[in-house]
C-alpha cells in the first residue's frame, strides 16, 4: 500500500472490508507484504456467550471500555458541539464516553461499567483498533 496515495480513514475503509471477508470465510490469520510495507492481521475467535441460571454479577467498579471496531476515535460527535469525557469524570453505565469513525458509519462507545475515568488510552482523530482498550475506570 503506497502510504501517500490512501488517507488514514481510506486505509481503515480498506482494513475493515479485509477484516470482514476474513471472518466471512473463516481466515484467522493475513498477512501482506509489498516493496515498502507488511501488514499483519489476526483475528481472535469470537467469544461464545454463556447461559447461566442465576442472575448475573453487579457490575465491576473497574473496567476497560473498549472500541466497538477499528477506525479514528472521536471523542465528542462530530455535528454536535459537547464536552469530552475528560480524566477522573464520573461516568455511569451506558453513558456515551466517545465515538469511533469507521469509513461512513459512527459508532457510539457506551461505558459497560459505572465509575471514574483514571485513564484515556486514546486521542481525538487517532485510529483505534478493533476492540483496543480507550478507557479506563475504577
Amino acid at each position: 500500500m503506497n502510504r501517500d496515495a490512501v488517507s488514514v480513514p481510506g486505509r481503515v475503509s480498506v482494513i475493515r472490508d479485509i477484516v470482514s471477508r476474513m471472518r466471512q470465510y473463516g481466515i484467522s490469520s493475513l498477512e501482506y507484504r509489498d516493496n515498502t510495507d507488511l501488514l499483519h492481521i489476526s483475528l481472535e475467535k469470537p467469544h461464545e456467550p454463556t447461559v447461566s441460571a442465576i442472575s448475573p454479577a453487579p457490575l465491576a467498579q473497574t473496567g476497560v471500555i473498549r472500541s466497538p471496531d477499528m477506525g479514528i476515535f472521536r471523542a465528542v460527535h462530530p455535528l454536535r458541539q459537547g464536552r469530552p469525557v475528560q480524566m477522573h469524570d464520573e461516568i455511569v453505565e451506558k453513558q456515551i464516553v466517545g465515538y469511533v469513525e469507521a469509513g461512513e458509519v459512527l459508532l457510539a462507545i457506551p461505558a459497560g461499567c459505572h465509575g471514574r475515568i483514571t485513564d484515556i488510552m486514546a486521542r481525538d482523530n487517532q485510529p483505534v483498533g478493533y476492540h483496543q482498550d480507550i478507557f479506563l475506570v475504577t
